[in-house]
């Protein structure tokens, strides 16, 4: 769903890449951990991230992608937890031979969560300097997304987008640029379907974040017998919500589905009790994409009766850790902060596409670069956390073929990652 996920922001936005990760690409064993955790995160500053032993010197000039990053304002925990990720996946691909032979160094920014400020930093640095790639490090809020793919389509570079806009994966107004989240209208049907096995609901209220529940969402929602009565959008900075909540109660639904990220869920979580709610509560992508313990310190005041959509990426399936999940915890290490490894998962994924696209490309164009990425549609494993194969389409970038699982929201494991055996059906 949207968080920024169309929010579309992956937020949750998790990708779900499919799992043989590099050896095919990368001529490398991806059970191989690097034993260096990355440095926190910089701000302004141009570094090049590589393991405790480096491979010898390249002769060849770095490899360098340029980074607007969300390390402060609304979307801060979301870029700071895909920021992990990216310089995660650096630091191990300059450990084994960088791309094609490059080191691969990164300019990071803070662009404080704010469109102006985001492309008064991406246009400097793609100007001031010779970049190959652009991996903007934020989610959708207030169309910062479509902000900076329009600088990549101005300064014909690959970009990397991964909050979770569709509007940026359409090639023909974005042409440079590459999504790598999850399209919400997925976990809109798949919501539907766990609202519908859990509270037999068929009504629900939505709380939404800057932007109204997506046309997908409705459609893909109404799809599995769940009808939308109120839909109330509130805005980034807003703290109350008992205004919100009452009207929504005053529909009488049969559920009221949160999609909403960071301290305001923990917010909601606290107007919910002070009215005495006592009924259901759901979220997906949004709610899933931190733990709980980020947003709220009493987990009491979560409602008993909540059910929670997760990505992929989030789940130990069976409460076991995936190999390759478990080597994304080892390298990301600390820095998570206990947040969602999901997000992670997207900044370490992204930097494999890029690397993938240089190294498969017929031409350094960018035009060949996105074509490439294109291309893969689904039949070549790309990434590392994946349960779902992940099928690209030449109108839309994001993920088709998606894989839920209902979590206990209250009950977090290691990293962020939630146990859970309870999958969602494709159809219900």
């Amino acid at each position: 769903m949207s968080h920024s996920g169309g929010n579309t922001r992956s937020r949750g936005r998790n990708v779900m890449v499919s799992a043989s990760v590099a050896a095919a690409m990368m001529g490398v064993c991806v059970g191989c951990s690097s034993s260096t955790k990355p440095p926190a995160a910089s701000t302004g500053t141009t570094t090049g991230i590589s393991a405790t032993s480096p491979p010898a010197a390249s002769t060849q000039p770095p490899f360098r992608i340029a980074v607007p990053a969300d390390e402060t304002g609304a979307d801060s925990s979301f870029g700071q937890e895909l920021l992990a990720g990216i310089k995660a996946a650096v630091a191990y691909v300059n450990a084994h031979g960088g791309i094609s032979g490059r080191q691969v160094q990164l300019t990071v920014q803070d662009d404080q969560t704010t469109p102006a400020t985001a492309v008064s930093e991406a246009v400097n640095m793609l100007t001031s300097g010779s970049y190959q790639a652009m991996f903007p490090a934020t989610g959708a809020i207030n169309g910062l997304e479509e902000s900076l793919g329009k600088v990549a389509t101005s300064h014909d570079i690959l970009e990397l987008n991964a909050g979770g806009d569709t509007t940026v994966a359409d090639p023909t107004n974005y042409p440079t640029s590459f999504s790598i989240s999850n399209d919400s209208t997925y976990p809109g049907h798949a919501l539907g379907c766990m609202l519908k096995k859990d509270f037999n609901a068929t009504t629900a209220g939505v709380i939404h974040v800057d932007e109204p529940f997506s046309n997908g969402e409705f459609s893909t929602m109404a799809s599995t017998g769940i009808k939308i009565v109120d839909n109330e959008t509130i805005t980034s900075s807003e703290q109350d919500f008992t205004a919100a909540i009452q009207r929504i109660e005053s529909h009488h639904p049969d559920v009221i589905i949160a999609e909403v990220y960071g301290p305001q869920l923990g917010d909601i979580f606290k107007n919910l009790h002070a009215l005495g709610y006592s009924g259901h509560l759901a979220g997906a992508i949004e709610m899933s994409a931190q733990a709980p313990t980020q947003v709220v310190s009493d987990l009491s005041l979560i409602p008993s009766s909540t059910a929670v959509l997760a990505a992929a990426g989030n789940v130990r399936v069976g409460g076991q850790l995936s190999q390759l999940q478990q080597e994304l915890v080892t390298a990301v290490g600390s820095a998570l902060q206990g947040g969602t490894l999901g997000n992670a998962a997207i900044g370490w994924d992204g930097i494999q596409l890029i690397k993938y696209a240089y190294e498969h490309s017929p031409t350094t164009k960018t035009a060949d670069l996105v074509k490439t990425l294109e291309g893969l549609n689904g039949t070549v494993a790309v990434g590392t956390l994946s349960v779902a194969d992940p099928a690209f389409s030449a109108t839309n970038h994001s993920l088709q073929t998606a894989t839920y699982y209902q979590v206990p929201y209250n009950q977090p494991l290691v990293s962020g990652t939630y146990s859970s055996t309870d999958l969602i059906p494709q159809s219900c």
